[in-house]
């Protein structure tokens, strides 16, 4: 068995984080003031200019700390793999991948070709030491679920020898892993083929474990394996990528690509005056959806809108009683009207979801119906199973988000014609976090990105990290760990299918919406195709009219 794998298409988030579906454009730090686009160098014929509304902290590829630096990062390093907009696995640095019939050997053939930017030869030694790396107790990295699969890792990803013992290089082009227990190929092409940038071991294998995160490689990085080479960064302005003419699959045709940093609100203008010629989408730099319309008519731009695998939901606090009758969660989903917050808020540019999956995984099942809006079913249900009419409750709503917000004043009328009586309270981030951390709510609304892997264990499962409201199911607990050991797709995505049949009756969340990613192509850009690592995945591809 051996690469390309199918896998849907999707827009890919490397990090678990709640709360992060479509948040609002960040602000710029008070020392760091956003220029106006034009601070970049001027572009030439050949060169293209993509904005993001936020800097880049560094260029670490295993320890970036959001996708503002995974933007750049993923254009400088290569990965082991990659998805292209067909939704299969392709190669990357491995031309070719070999999978034991017991799914628990994984075999890396590199491209004998690949090169490192000041020409060295990409080897099995740089993926040995980059997980390795990412395995020291010692190394500070945000990459360890990704070589937790690994035999000789624990839970966190680090190693519990001298070296991780599930990773052996059989000569410089070929890598042999070994996975802890049966595993699904997609999970593993996923964790440890697309989502780990590989690090060069003869630059940086010299580096002290104390010293390793402090290194001035990490803001000056000029050995990738990348289509583009770093060539400059001017802080909170733009960051300067150079056309690699050694990249191994082939010369780019595009000469320099300049990641330009403004706020989102400058991006129309820019937009049309041919100052930029696309926005980067994937959470980073995504057209506010009050734009959207704007953008849509500008002759010289392709408005482009393409599923996500983030989503927005509403949770409950199971520490109060009056939430634990599955009837009156199954009421709540009933009388919220979704199909009105995807219409009017997002203006279409979403899906309704039933469960923990978009459209984009292929473990959704896709024979669950999506509930309509009913408010008489959802006070028939209420009545049933004896809801106080005259308790109130609080929904806590984040701030920065604008979507979210106008979308719990929906919420909120919603519930109070079904006779839910319920007030909106606004907060910081943090602070709903530290409230829902210690179940002082009633409801609250957050938001859920992750890989395309299924497991959603840290969402679900009785006391786990992310399970706030302490949802408890012991079947669903069940499915989860069955779920985890089961490594044929078509026998694992029966229990993840009975999973989200169990989550439909006994709903641990209301599951709102998925929004679309929104971004911006400029009619002079040719080849730009939108994959799972959102729209730079094939850059060296891109040209110019």
């Amino acid at each position: 068995m051996s690469g390309p794998l199918k896998l849907l298409s999707a827009v890919a988030m490397l990090a678990i984080m709640a709360g992060c579906a479509r948040s609002g454009a960040p602000t710029p730090t008070p020392n760091e003031p956003t220029p106006p686009p034009a601070s970049a160098p001027a572009k030439q014929n050949r060169d293209v200019a993509i904005a993001m509304w936020s800097a880049p902290n560094n260029f670490n590829p295993i320890n970036t700390d959001s996708n503002y630096g995974g933007l750049p990062i993923g254009i400088m390093f290569d990965s082991l793999a990659t998805w292209n907009d067909k939704g299969d696995f392709v190669p990357r640095l491995a031309e070719k991948w070999d999978i034991s019939p017991d799914y628990t050997t994984y075999t890396f053939h590199l491209n004998p070709k690949a090169k490192w930017h000041d020409g060295q030869p990409v080897t099995a030694k740089d993926v040995l030491f980059t997980v390795n790396t990412i395995a020291n107790k010692e190394i500070p990295n945000n990459r360890g679920a990704y070589v937790a699969l690994l035999k000789g890792t624990d839970a966190d990803g680090k190693s519990t020898g001298a070296a991780v013992e599930g990773i052996k290089a059989v000569d410089e082009q070929t890598v042999v892993i070994t996975t802890k227990a049966p595993m699904d190929p997609l999970a593993v092409l996923e964790k440890f083929g697309t989502a780990m940038p590989i690090l060069p071991e003869h630059i940086l294998g010299a580096v002290a474990p104390k010293d390793f995160d402090k290194n001035p490689f990490f803001m000056d990085p000029k050995v990738g394996s990348g289509p583009f080479k770093f060539g400059k960064y001017a802080q909170a302005q733009y960051v300067q990528l150079v056309r690699n003419d050694d990249y191994y699959l082939g010369k780019p045709k595009l000469e320099n690509v300049y990641i330009r940093i403004m706020q989102a609100t400058t991006a129309v203008a820019a937009l049309q005056k041919g100052e930029i010629d696309m926005t980067a989408g994937s959470g980073i730099g995504e057209v506010p959806i009050a734009d959207w319309d704007k953008v849509q008519k500008l002759e010289n731009v392709d408005a482009v809108s393409f599923a996500s695998k983030g989503w927005q939901f509403m949770d409950f606090n199971f520490g109060r009683d009056f939430f634990k009758d599955p009837k009156v969660r199954q009421a709540f989903v009933y009388g919220i009207n979704r199909k009105l917050i995807v219409d009017n808020l997002l203006k279409g540019n979403g899906q309704i979801i039933e469960g923990p999956y978009t459209s984009l995984y292929k473990y959704q099942d896709k024979t669950i119906k999506i509930r309509d809006y009913d408010a008489n079913k959802a006070k028939q249900l209420l009545t049933e199973a004896g809801w106080d009419f005259n308790r109130n409750l609080t929904l806590l709503v984040p701030l920065g988000n604008m979507v979210r917000e106008q979308s719990a004043d929906i919420i909120m009328a919603n519930l109070q014609q079904i006779g839910v009586k319920v007030q909106v309270q606004k907060m910081d981030f943090p602070t709903l976090q530290a409230r829902r951390a210690k179940q002082d709510y009633d409801l609250s609304l957050v938001g859920w990105s992750s890989l395309l892997d299924p497991d959603v264990t840290s969402l679900v499962r009785t006391g786990a990290v992310y399970n706030n409201g302490k949802f408890a199911n012991p079947k669903a607990d069940e499915l989860l760990d069955k779920g985890l050991v089961t490594a044929e797709f078509n026998a694992r995505k029966q229990v993840y299918d009975e999973l989200q049949k169990l989550l439909y009756d006994d709903p641990n969340f209301v599951y709102l919406y998925s929004p679309n990613t929104l971004a911006a192509v400029s009619k002079r850009m040719v080849n730009v195709k939108q994959s799972a690592l959102g729209l730079t995945w094939n850059i060296y591809e891109w040209d110019v009219k």
